[in-house]
């Protein structure tokens, strides 16, 4: 056992992997020792202690040893950005606080973990993220805290999930502000398609939109140079004097490094003409940008 923090090696390793600091492990009140990490659980109404959580690193063995309560509190780290990232599971959370962002970070526990009463956790940031695992049970946890959260962008990592998505290559301010760039929103479709359907419906029907067709539609004067990805350009939702609009024009999305703003070519046309989304999807049915049904 190391007694530096009270971590073993065997914990000490899996955090390396995945890429979490040990600070991280300290400031949410994470414990090792063997094989386990220890998540500390309280209850949502009282704040009141009840228990840990324990996960096993290396067969991903889950205990838990707590008191039952009605309703237990998500693990959350504050912060002062005025943005919230929400994700499933520890390590990715974990793995967020690491970057020192600035961001609030909250733990979903799970794809069938999210409950309606942490939404007063939520209002008090302007903006709400969640990224989820790019997968079947990522698309309905989307599904189901977009239905809570009407101002919430959803992510999904190209890698799969979060703690794969980073790497040494970039520093983390970099690839997480490229990530949140590269979000969509969830928006509601006929009722009788099941959850995973809709949201692939909708990711499909975005990143078809023609995100380069679009902003020259509207900024005729804007100048695109290639890049590996796509497109980068003068941003023309703010002064600027470099090429901070960078296009991904497979994906169909754009990100400003300089504004920060970012979304597909829906959002574009929000943020550019000061529409609401209805306003925006006429427009583009109007430009011939896309069928009316879509």
């Amino acid at each position: 056992m190391d007694s530096l923090n009270g971590f073993s090696q065997e914990v000490r390793d899996w955090i390396k992997a995945k890429g979490i600091s040990i600070d991280a492990l300290l400031r949410c009140g994470v414990r090792g020792e063997g094989e386990w990490l220890q998540y500390p659980q309280h209850d949502f109404r009282s704040g009141k202690f009840i228990g840990w959580k324990y996960r096993n690193t290396v067969d991903k063995r889950t205990l838990y040893k707590w008191t039952k309560t009605e309703v237990p509190a998500p693990m959350m780290s504050a912060g002062s950005s005025g943005r919230l990232l929400l994700c499933e599971g520890e390590s990715d959370f974990l793995r967020l606080v690491s970057c020192n962002s600035g961001d609030g970070v909250l733990c979903i526990p799970g794809s069938n973990g999210w409950k309606k009463e942490w939404l007063e956790l939520v209002w008090s940031y302007g903006q709400v993220y969640l990224i989820a695992d790019n997968d079947d049970a990522g698309r309905r946890l989307a599904q189901t805290v977009s239905s809570n959260i009407p101002k919430l962008r959803v992510c999904f990592p190209e890698a799969g999930d979060v703690c794969d998505e980073f790497t040494s290559e970039y520093s983390d301010s970099y690839q997480l502000e490229k990530l949140i760039g590269e979000s969509i929103r969830i928006m509601p479709a006929k009722a009788h398609q099941s959850s995973s359907k809709r949201i692939v419906q909708y990711m499909r029907g975005a990143s078809q939109v023609g995100i380069v067709d679009v902003i020259l539609r509207l900024t005729r004067n804007v100048v695109l140079t290639k890049t590996y990805e796509g497109y980068k350009c003068k941003c023309v939702l703010h002064e600027d004097k470099t090429a901070s609009l960078h296009i991904n024009e497979k994906k169909g999305v754009f990100h400003c490094f300089g504004c920060g703003k970012g979304g597909d070519a829906y959002t574009f046309v929000m943020e550019y003409m000061g529409y609401n989304f209805p306003e925006a999807k006429q427009y583009l049915v109007e430009k011939g940008l896309i069928d009316e049904d879509r």
